[in-house]
């Protein structure tokens, strides 16, 4: 989206373009190095909460068939394990597309639906 504007306005495109591929082979080999350390870092009992968190994702909990509740990655850290079951189960019950804060289509990224629920 960005680099499209910035290589589409840049005096020389072509230019441009090889700048943002330098960019984002160098965004994907930092990223690659982090996970390589927090790996390294984590022991392996708390491996299990790092990769269980692609379980928040929207496009997984609201299947009607979704992981259960003591499979997310969070189930231990709160203290009213009940009421947080409880609004888990009533997730795929809401029809959030008409939620007033999704304005109509309900993202699909973790962190922006989250937010909004």
């Amino acid at each position: 989206m960005e680099a499209e504007k910035f290589t589409r306005s840049a005096p020389n495109p072509d230019s441009a373009t090889a700048m943002v591929n330098n960019i984002n082979k160098r965004c994907h080999s930092f990223l690659i190095e982090a996970i390589s350390q927090v790996e390294k870092t984590l022991s392996p009992g708390q491996r299990h909460i790092f990769s269980s968190l692609s379980v928040l994702s929207p496009s997984t909990v609201l299947l009607q068939l979704r992981p259960l509740y003591n499979d997310l990655p969070m189930h231990y850290l709160l203290e009213d394990n009940i009421g947080a079951e409880e609004q888990y189960q009533k997730l795929s019950h809401v029809e959030w597309v008409k939620e007033p804060v999704f304005n109509g289509e309900v993202p699909t990224d973790s962190l922006n639906f989250w937010s909004g629920v």
